[in-house]
């Protein structure tokens, strides 16, 4: 082969390869911010649902509290009912009739917490399901950057070694 043309077939392989090397970086570079973005968006829903999470914490924490206290009144009613029923010798049916409705009252009140909680409980179950959902779908994007990486990375060697053959 003269030697002018094998300095030429060098040259251009020099120049292939640093086309090549530059198109990779890109493609590693675009690949990587969309990895960012796609992350960034995650955590932004991410911190919704915990906020969420957390205001319903808050809000069953709260009822539960309400019920406590309307619970402890209600005890207390009952033991000015009982004194009440022992000083004035009133009737024991109609006492048991008023507590029965307060314990009646005090079970819809706890019931509704536990109502409160089962919703929160869901809530997480949501949050956890997102989560692995979030972390699945980055893995096959970022899968299928690489195999997008890897199907032009051939084609390039391809162009290349046809170039070459050409070149021939």
């Amino acid at each position: 082969m003269d030697p002018a043309v094998s300095n030429d077939v060098s040259t251009v392989a020099r120049i292939i390869g640093t086309f090549q090397t530059t198109d990779e970086e890109e493609i590693k570079e675009k690949r990587n911010a969309e990895v960012l973005r796609c992350m960034a968006k995650d955590d932004d829903r991410i911190k919704n649902a915990r906020k969420k999470l957390f205001e319903q914490t808050t809000l069953a924490s709260e009822s539960l509290s309400m019920a406590e206290t309307r619970l402890e009144l209600l005890w207390d009613h009952m033991k000015l009912m009982t004194k009440a029923h022992n000083k004035l010798d009133l009737m024991w049916r109609d006492h048991m009739n008023e507590f029965d409705t307060s314990v009646t009252k005090a079970v819809s009140i706890f019931s509704k917490f536990h109502g409160e909680v089962d919703k929160v409980g869901a809530a997480m179950k949501k949050v956890v399901a997102a989560e692995e959902k979030d972390a699945a779908a980055a893995e096959e994007k970022e899968a299928a950057a690489v195999n997008a990486e890897e199907k032009e990375a051939a084609a390039v060697k391809k162009e290349a070694a046809a170039f070459d053959l050409q070149r021939r």
